[in-house]
C-alpha cells in the first residue's frame, strides 16, 4: 500500500528523487540540438529564447569545456493580434571546465536595444578573470574598459547604464568567482508539465550572492522543457506553450500567470 501510495496516488512532484546534478546537467550540455522557447512575464508572452547546450574539446583552452549558448529578443506589449516592436536583441554564451564542477572558463555577451540605436558586448575570460567591454550609441563608441589594463571601469554614461551593470565594481580580475556560482540540487522523475506528465530533471541553481533562484526542467536526454524565475519570468518549450498564452491579452497580469503544474 506503501508503494501504491507514493507511485499511483502521490502527486506528480513528489514522484521525484534527488540524483547527483552532474548526471542532469551532462544531459544538456550533451543535447546537440536548439530548444527554441517562449518568454512569458507573469503568463503573457513577452518574446522567444534559443537555447543550446555543447561539450567538447576546445583548442584553444586545451582542455574539454562544456556550454550554454542563449540568444532572443523581448517585444514591447501589444493588444493580441497585433505584432509587437522589438524592445531588445540579446546573445550570450558561457563556457564551463568540465573537471572542475561548472566553473566558468569565460563568457561572452552582446545586447542590442534598436529603438534607442544602442548595442553593447562584454567579454570576460581567464582565472583571474579578464574583463572587456564596449558600449555603441549609433555606433560611436561611448563606453570601452579593458580589465588587463589595470584601471578600474570609467563612469558609464546613463544611456547605456541599464546594458553595462559594471559601474563601481572595480576591478573584475580581482572578483571571486564563487560569488556567480550557484549551488546546484538535482531531481529526476514524472512531473506535469502544461498537462502533460513527463519523465524530467530538475535543476535548481540557487544564487545565494544575489538571491535568486533559477528552476530548469529538462526532458530526460538533456532538452530545455521549462526555466523558472523569481522574477515572474519564464521560459517555456514551443511544444508546451499553453493555449491560453495565445489567446490572453495581458489580463493575466491581474489574475495571476499560466505556470504549469
Amino acid at each position: 500500500m506503501g508503494w501504491l501510495a507514493s507511485v499511483i496516488w502521490a502527486p506528480l512532484g513528489t514522484r521525484m528523487k534527488p540524483v547527483e546534478a552532474r548526471e542532469a546537467y551532462n544531459a544538456f550540455f550533451q543535447w546537440n540540438e536548439s530548444t527554441n522557447m517562449t518568454l512569458l512575464d507573469n503568463g503573457v508572452r513577452r518574446g522567444q529564447i534559443t537555447v543550446a547546450g555543447y561539450s567538447g574539446f576546445d583548442e584553444r583552452a586545451e582542455r574539454n569545456l562544456n556550454g550554454i549558448s542563449v540568444s532572443g529578443l523581448i517585444e514591447s506589449e501589444t493588444e493580441i493580434g497585433v505584432s509587437g516592436m522589438v524592445d531588445l536583441f540579446w546573445r550570450g554564451v558561457i563556457d564551463f571546465i568540465e573537471e572542475e564542477d561548472m566553473k566558468m572558463h569565460g563568457g561572452d555577451f552582446s545586447i542590442r536595444i534598436p529603438n534607442r540605436q544602442l548595442s553593447a558586448h562584454v567579454a570576460f575570460e581567464g582565472d583571474p578573470m579578464i574583463m572587456k567591454a564596449q558600449a555603441l550609441l549609433n555606433k560611436i563608441p561611448i563606453f570601452s574598459y579593458n580589465s588587463a589594463d589595470g584601471k578600474a571601469p570609467p563612469a558609464i554614461p546613463k544611456s547605456a547604464a541599464s546594458l553595462l551593470p559594471i559601474a563601481g565594481m572595480g576591478d573584475p580580475a580581482e572578483m571571486n568567482q564563487d560569488q556567480f556560482k550557484p549551488e546546484i540540487t538535482a531531481q529526476r522523475g514524472l512531473y506535469k508539465l502544461s498537462g502533460r506528465e513527463l519523465p524530467v530533471y530538475l535543476l535548481t541553481l540557487d544564487f545565494v550572492g544575489i538571491g535568486q533562484k533559477l528552476r530548469v526542467f529538462l526532458s530526460e536526454a538533456g532538452e530545455p522543457l521549462l526555466i523558472e524565475t523569481d522574477l515572474g519570468y519564464e521560459a517555456i518549450s514551443e511544444m508546451l506553450v499553453p493555449l491560453e498564452v495565445y489567446k490572453n491579452n495581458g489580463s493575466t497580469r491581474k489574475n495571476g500567470n499560466t505556470k504549469s503544474e
